[in-house]
C-alpha cells in the first residue's frame, strides 16, 4: 500500500472516530520554576492551581496522585510537596465533571521520564488512577498528562515511544496528530498530543520520533533469529533491571539485558540491527573504544610552545577532540537512525579525563609543558595557582586542578557526545563511567585513602559512579568520622560503599546509575574486593536500589567481544544472583522513593539501614556486622522490635506504617538500637 494511500485511510478513521476525548490532566513547570497543575474535561473546563518556585523546596521531590471518581463525577490532581520552611504541604486541583469523567481505566498517562518516576497506586485507596515522584532538575516543560482513550489502557500506564494518540502504536494516525497539533508551544491546559518527545511543543523532532518507532515497530525481519524473541519483547518484569557488560548465558533472565556494544570496529548498522533485539525502554547502547574515548588525547590538542608549535606532551585543553568527536557521533547517529536504529540510554566508560593524575608524570616534563603553554595563565587564575609541580597525590592542589578539571571534561562530554544523542533521542539516558555529583562538604575516601568527592554537575541524565568494594592497604589503614579505620573486611567495603552513596544523595537529587561487578570478582591485587563471595556484596546492591537507583550497570571481568563468549568472568551462579537481586528489590520496594535522609555512616556502626516509602507504608532494610545476631529497634512511641538477619544471610526486611517513625541514632546514620545482640557460635 502507497503512503499517500494509507494517510487517506488512517485520516478518514481518525476523523470518524477519534482516538482520545481530551486531556484530564497536567502538571507543568514554567521558565520561572513554578509548578501549574491543571484538571480539565476536555471540553473547556479546567481548574489550575499554581505552586510558586519560592514555595516549594527545590531539592526535595514532589508526589503527584491522579484520582477518578465517576459516582461523584469527580476528577483531580493532589500534589504533597515540601515547602521551603521545610514543612509538608498539599495541593489539590479538583473537577467536577458532567457528565460523569471517563472510566479509569481509559486514561493513558504519559510522563516526562527525566524528571518523573511512576510509583505503585495504593491499593488501600479507591479510584486512584497513577501516582508519580517528580524530581526537580530545573528544565521547564510538561512534567506529566493524561489523556482519555476510547479503549482500556494497560498498566503500569507505560506508552509506546512516538505514540501521541494513546493507542499503543506509531503509525500514521500519529504523525496526523502531530501535524494537527502544531505548536511552538503548547498551552497549559492542552494535552500536547502531537508532543512525542515531551519536550513541551509539537514540531518536526516530533515527526522524526514516530517515523523512527514506526519502522522499528513495523519491520520484524530485522530481528536476529538466533534471538529468543520471546523472551526480550516480554520486557522488564520491574523497576529494577541489571544492564549487563556480557551478554547472560542463563536462561529466563527477566531482569538481565546485555548492552548493545558500539566500538569504534563496528558499523552503525551493525549496532541498529542488534536495538531490535532488546525490550522496549532497554535498548542500551554502549559507546567503546576510540569511538569517543580519545576525546582528551588527540595530537592536535597537545600543549604548544610560545611559538605555537605543538609539543609531546597532553594538554587540558581539547578544542580539537570536542570538534572531531561531535562530527564522528553525528555521522555515526545519522548512520543509526537511518538504519532503523533505535535507543532508550547511552553509556560510556571514558577514563582517559582531565584528573590530575593523568598528567603527573614522575619528572614533571608534562607540568612544566602545561605552565610553558600560552594559554596557562588563564588556566592558572581558574586554578588560583601557578605552580602545577606542588600538585601531589591527594593534597589540596592536587583536589582544586580536578574540581577545575572534572567540569569542564563533563562539559566535553555533554557537547561532544551526549548533546548529538539527545537531538536524535531526546528521551534517551546518557551517563558517563565516574561522572557523578559529590559536594565536598559530603566528602568520603577515595582508593588511596584521600579526600573524594567532585564537584562537578555532572554530564548527562544520570549519574554513575562505580561500587565494586575495592579497598587498598593505604585505604584499610584510613580514619573517617571516628576513630575506627576503615579496615579490610567485607564489612569495611558496605560501609565505605554507603557513605559515599549518601555523600552524593546529600549532593545531588539527580537519578544514580550504579555499576557493580559480578559477585565472584575477587579485584585486584593491588585493589582487592573483600565483597567477593560475601553475603554483604548482596546488601550493597539492596542499599543501592534502596537509594534510588534502578539501573544497575552490571560489569563482568570478561571479553564479551570474543568468540565464544568468555564465561570465565561471569559465572552462571552470579548472573543468577544479580537477577534475583533485582525481582527482590521489585518485590519489597518496587517503585518506591528513597526514604528518610540519613547521614553518612560511622565505620563504628555493627547495623546499618536504608529505607523507602510511598507516603503511606516505609520500608527498611538492615545489614548487620557477621558479629551481630540481632538488634532492638524503637519508634518515637516507645514500641519496640527485635529484628535479626534472614537465615543464611546478612539482612532483613521491616515494614512499618509511615505514621509511626522510627527512632534514629545521634548521628542520625540509622535507627536507633536500643539493644545489640552478639553472634556466638
Amino acid at each position: 500500500m502507497s503512503i499517500t494511500k494509507h494517510i487517506s485511510i488512517s485520516l478518514a478513521a481518525v476523523l470518524a472516530a477519534p482516538a482520545t476525548a481530551g486531556l484530564q490532566w497536567t502538571m507543568y513547570r514554567t521558565n520561572s520554576g513554578d509548578i501549574e497543575l491543571s484538571v480539565a474535561d476536555g471540553d473547556g473546563e479546567s481548574n489550575r492551581i499554581l505552586i510558586g518556585s519560592d514555595q516549594y523546596a527545590y531539592d526535595q521531590p514532589m508526589t503527584a496522585t491522579l484520582s477518578i471518581d465517576p459516582e461523584k463525577q469527580r476528577q483531580q490532581l493532589s500534589v504533597n510537596w515540601v515547602a521551603s520552611t521545610g514543612q509538608h504541604e498539599h495541593s489539590l486541583a479538583m473537577l467536577s465533571t458532567e457528565p460523569p469523567p471517563p472510566s479509569p481505566e481509559n486514561v493513558r498517562m504519559r510522563w516526562n521520564s527525566s524528571d518523573v518516576v511512576p510509583l505503585p497506586t495504593d491499593l488501600n485507596v479507591e479510584h486512584q488512577v497513577g501516582r508519580f515522584l517528580i524530581q526537580h532538575t530545573g528544565a521547564a516543560g510538561l512534567l506529566l498528562h493524561g489523556i482519555e482513550t476510547n479503549f482500556t489502557q494497560p498498566r503500569s500506564w507505560g506508552y509506546t515511544e512516538g505514540d501521541v494518540d494513546g493507542d499503543d502504536q506509531a503509525n500514521v494516525v500519529d504523525l496526523l496528530q502531530v501535524i494537527t497539533h502544531w505548536t511552538d508551544l503548547c498551552a497549559l491546559d492542552d494535552s500536547c498530543q502531537g508532543d512525542a518527545d515531551f519536550d513541551g511543543d509539537v514540531d518536526a523532532d516530533d515527526i522524526l520520533l514516530v517515523l523512527r518507532s514506526m519502522h522499528r515497530i513495523s519491520d520484524p525481519n530485522t530481528i536476529d533469529d538466533e534471538i529468543d524473541e520471546g523472551t526480550l519483547s516480554s520486557g522488564i518484569p520491574g523497576e529494577h533491571v541489571a544492564w549487563s557488560w556480557s551478554p547472560p548465558t542463563v536462561d529466563n533472565l527477566d531482569s538481565v539485558v546485555p548492552f548493545i556494544w558500539a566500538p569504534s570496529w563496528r558499523t552503525p548498522e551493525a549496532v541498529a540491527a542488534d536495538t531490535e533485539t532488546r525490550p522496549n525502554r532497554h535498548r542500551v547502547v554502549f559507546f567503546f573504544a576510540n569511538i569517543v574515548n580519545d576525546l582528551a588525547v588527540f595530537p592536535e590538542d597537545a600543549c604548544i610552545d610560545a611559538m605555537g608549535n605543538l609539543t609531546a606532551f597532553r594538554s587540558p585543553w581539547i578544542d580539537n577532540g570536542i570538534v572531531t568527536i561531535r562530527e564522528r557521533i553525528d555521522t555515526w547517529l545519522a548512520a543509526f537512525v537511518a538504519a532503523g536504529g533505535s535507543l532508550d540510554a547511552v553509556i560510556i566508560d571514558n577514563e582517559l579525563t582531565l584528573d590530575a593524575n593523568q598528567f603527573m608524570h614522575s619528572d614533571g616534563d608534562c607540568w612544566d609543558a602545561i605552565m610553558d603553554d600560552p594559554r596557562f595563565p588563564s588556566l592558572a587564575d581558574d586554578l588560583g595557582f601557578s605552580d602545577l609541580r606542588s600538585i601531589n597525590w591527594g593534597n589540596d592542589r592536587y583536589n582544586t586542578w580536578n574540581r577545575v578539571m572534572t567540569s569542564r571534561f563533563d562539559a566535553a562530554i555533554n557537547a561532544a557526545v551526549l548533546d548529538a544523542v539527545r537531538e536524535y533521542f531526546p528521551a534517551a539516558f546518557c551517563t558517563n563511567y565516574n561522572s557523578f555529583v559529590h559536594n565536598e562538604e559530603f566528602s568520603s575516601l577515595d582508593i588511596s585513602g584521600h579526600s573524594d568527592f567532585r564537584t562537578s554537575g555532572g554530564c548527562g541524565s544520570h549519574d554513575s559512579r562505580s561500587f565494586y568494594g575495592q579497598i587498598s592497604a593505604a585505604l584499610a589503614n584510613s580514619h573517617l568520622g571516628s576513630d575506627v579505620e576503615v579496615g579490610n573486611e567485607a564489612w569495611s567495603s558496605l560501609m565505605l560503599s554507603v557513605h559515599r552513596l549518601r555523600g552524593m544523595r546529600h549532593s545531588s537529587v539527580g537519578p544514580l546509575m550504579a555499576w557493580v561487578t559480578s559477585r565472584s570478582w575477587a579485584g585486584s591485587t593491588t585493589w582487592p574486593t573483600p565483597l567477593q563471595n560475601d553475603p554483604l556484596w548482596d546488601e550493597l546492591v539492596i542499599h543501592l536500589g534502596m537509594h534510588g537507583v534502578k539501573q544497575f550497570l552490571y560489569w563482568t571481568c570478561t571479553n564479551p567481544l570474543q568468540d565464544p563468549v568468555d564465561t570465565e568472568g561471569n559465572p552462571e551462579h552470579d548472573q543468577r544472583r544479580i537477577n534475583d537481586l533485582m525481582s527482590e528489590l521489585d518485590d519489597n520496594i518496587g517503585g518506591l522513593s528513597p526514604g528518610e535522609s540519613l547521614t553518612q555512616t560511622s565505620f563504628a556502626e555493627k547495623v546499618i539501614a536504608s529505607s523507602a516509602t510511598d507516603g503511606q507504608l516505609v520500608v527498611w532494610r538492615f545489614s548487620f556486622h557477621p558479629d551481630v545476631a540481632g538488634a532492638t529497634i524503637q519508634f518515637d512511641n516507645g514500641e519496640q522490635f527485635y529484628i535479626q538477619p534472614e537465615i543464611g544471610r546478612l539482612g532483613a526486611w521491616f515494614v512499618h506504617g509511615a505514621h509511626n517513625k522510627l527512632t534514629l541514632n545521634s548521628l542520625g546514620s540509622s535507627p536507633l538500637l536500643t539493644a545489640v545482640v552478639p553472634y556466638i557460635e
